[in-house]
């Protein structure tokens, strides 16, 4: 898991971003029998830091995933997989590692109870190439549609849908090319890739001797009414409907093969004025990065769908109350603070978890006075002491006398 922080004049801005390593593959070498195309399986949670292998990948799969996949001859695409189910040991009557020729590590297609026309393939040497495609919707809802050997489209009616949806990194196995994961006659190793974003929102405050509490969120540009319940990040946002359901084209990167979401469904053109990160407590906020306060009420995240093409910067705009700690009851009403998170850090990718987390300090840019006439930041009150020394007069002589 990578951390990435950015600060702020405002506000401290931390991201998280999960990603992964490749997963181990057992080649073999060529022979000159026929090689039977097996799979193998590992998979990436958002939020952890190792990869799943094994049956801890296929738990994360719920024990079984679709294959599609292709071979190049003499520059004809041919299709080998239409769209098989390989499920693991245990499930549906597949058996463990090596108890079949299409099985070499606890994942089997041939002999399946539900999908008894599933046969085993072969590695064709006459192939220039093979492309592969994977997916699992795991428990959820999601859709998937073959559009091409390099493509896919999803539809996931809800984020937990999407969150619950793995995707495979784009897998091509070139005849003759060395040094690679997957190689001709060896098992063909899947990374599944979480395709859900988490999202979270903290604020906390260090400002000496004071509490802050009564967090107003608000709007410059009038996109939403001041609101004392829920932490709203202010500027234009992808509509509602991206946080919460949505079709999507997938492709993959020419580099990496990983799985890259395009929004086609609804319409991108459909914006809003602010993202809603959940509710958000009116009382005394946390005074550490460790422990501040969170929108929603706790640290866990909340899962949205990934938002790649988002193109303007957003803004928390914000009042709160301060009040001293030490029993005057002071207190001091801070107006029009604000901290701007980029463009580029609002472009949210799928199995990447984002933090934002807010910093108040005694150099707030908010005002105690008239917004936009007096000055910003706190400035302390502070003395100094002067001692105003005697004057001596001296007298003029005055003669008693009539």
């Amino acid at each position: 898991m990578k951390k990435l922080y950015w600060t702020y004049a405002l506000a401290v801005v931390a991201f998280v971003a999960c990603t992964s390593d490749e997963v181990s593959v057992v080649e073999h070498n060529d022979t000159v029998e026929p090689v039977a195309i097996t799979f193998g399986a590992g998979s990436n949670r958002v939020h952890t830091r190792a990869d799943l292998v094994g049956s801890a990948a296929a738990a994360a799969l719920s024990n079984y995933f679709h294959v599609y996949g292709i071979k190049t001859v003499g520059g004809t695409a041919k299709t080998v997989y239409p769209d098989y189910v390989v499920e693991y040991d245990g499930r549906d009557g597949a058996g463990a590692a090596h108890s079949t020729a299409s099985n070499s590590h606890g994942w089997e297609y041939v002999g399946l109870l539900s999908y008894p026309s599933q046969i085993l393939h072969y590695w064709d040497y006459s192939a220039d190439n093979f492309i592969f495609q994977a997916w699992s919707p795991t428990v959820g809802n999601a859709t998937v549609t073959i559009d091409s050997p390099r493509s896919l489209t999803i539809s996931a009616p809800t984020s937990q849908d999407l969150a619950q949806l793995y995707l495979a990194d784009l897998v091509e196995v070139t005849k003759g090319a060395t040094g690679t994961t997957n190689t001709f006659g060896g098992t063909v190793t899947f990374t599944f890739r979480n395709m859900s974003t988490k999202v979270r929102l903290g604020i906390y405050e260090t400002v000496p001797g004071y509490s802050v509490s009564e967090i107003t969120f608000r709007s410059a540009g009038g996109n939403f009414a001041n609101s004392n319940s829920n932490a709203l990040l202010d500027g234009t946002f992808n509509a509602a409907d991206f946080a919460t359901g949505g079709t999507y084209h997938v492709t993959y990167n020419a580099t990496t093969g990983r799985a890259e979401l395009d929004h086609v469904a609804p319409a991108s053109s459909t914006l809003a004025g602010y993202f809603d990160f959940g509710t958000f407590d009116q009382g005394i906020i946390g005074t550490e990065s460790t422990t501040p306060t969170w929108a929603g009420g706790s640290s866990a995240y909340r899962s949205v769908l990934p938002n790649e093409d988002h193109a303007a910067d957003m803004t928390l705009y914000v009042d709160f109350t301060l009040t001293a700690n030490d029993g005057s009851n002071d207190v001091l009403y801070v107006k029009g603070a604000t901290a701007t998170v980029p463009q580029s850090f609002m472009v949210w990718h799928p199995n990447y978890a984002y933090t934002y987390l807010f910093k108040i300090t005694k150099d707030v840019n908010g005002t105690t006075g008239d917004e936009g006439v007096d000055p910003t930041k706190l400035y302390p009150i502070t003395f100094d002491a002067v001692v105003k020394e005697e004057v001596e007069v001296t007298a003029s002589e005055f003669e008693l006398k009539d």
